[in-house]
């Protein structure tokens, strides 16, 4: 009697291996679409960081020197750099203010040094951002810098008012509201907006 001897070779089946592998590209899917939101998640983070960070700086820059300034300007142009008055409004692109600051003014006498901010806006590319310029010297025209970062788009359309309340009478302490709305981030996944505002008003009384 001769006996048979059978080898079975144990393995996966095609069925088998379909299923695994149809199982295993859904979980990667899965997780890489996980893994994609936290990249952005946190790249958004950290453009909000940036942008407050930012306009932090500049609003305290600002409400720093405004404190000790006189002579508060609010309006749609810059101010003369050799002599204005303080005007108020309600919103406006620029504002400007006599500061603390004493320079010669050539002829014996001194003048205090003007400051100015304005929104600067364009709409191809957009853009939206503040810029200061400082006077260096009595009656000199300076130029503008930018305080804002490159990625901070403003978008309030004129972010500063100037108000001179009548107390009795008598026009009262004049007091600055800044406003500054926009967002961070050119592209749309990770763009973040932000609405900042405060006030500000001078320790130097009679402005």
């Amino acid at each position: 009697m001769k006996l048979s001897i059978h080898h079975y070779k144990k393995g996966f089946s095609l069925v088998e291996m379909i299923v695994s592998l149809g199982i295993f590209a859904l979980v990667s899917v899965v997780a890489l679409g996980a893994f994609i939101k936290i990249i952005d998640a946190n790249k958004k983070a950290q453009a909000l960081k940036t942008a407050i960070n930012n306009l932090n700086f500049t609003l305290e820059s600002m409400s720093r020197e405004m404190r000790v300034g006189t002579d508060y300007y609010c309006g749609n142009s810059d101010p003369s750099w050799t002599a204005f008055t303080k005007t108020a409004c309600s919103g406006g692109s620029v504002m400007a203010f006599r500061s603390s600051v004493a320079a010669p003014d050539g002829s014996g006498g001194t003048c205090n040094l003007i400051y100015v901010y304005k929104l600067v806006t364009s709409a191809n590319p957009l853009v939206g951002k503040i810029q200061k310029a400082e006077q260096t010297s009595c009656g000199s025209t300076p130029t503008y810098d930018d305080v804002t970062a490159k990625d901070i788009v403003i978008t309030t359309t004129n972010p500063f008012s100037v108000i001179i309340p009548t107390v009795k009478g008598m026009p009262g302490q004049p007091y600055a509201k800044i406003n500054l709305q926009g967002y961070s981030g050119s592209k749309e996944k990770i763009k973040t907006t932000f609405s900042l505002q405060t006030s500000v008003s001078p320790r130097l009384m009679n402005n």
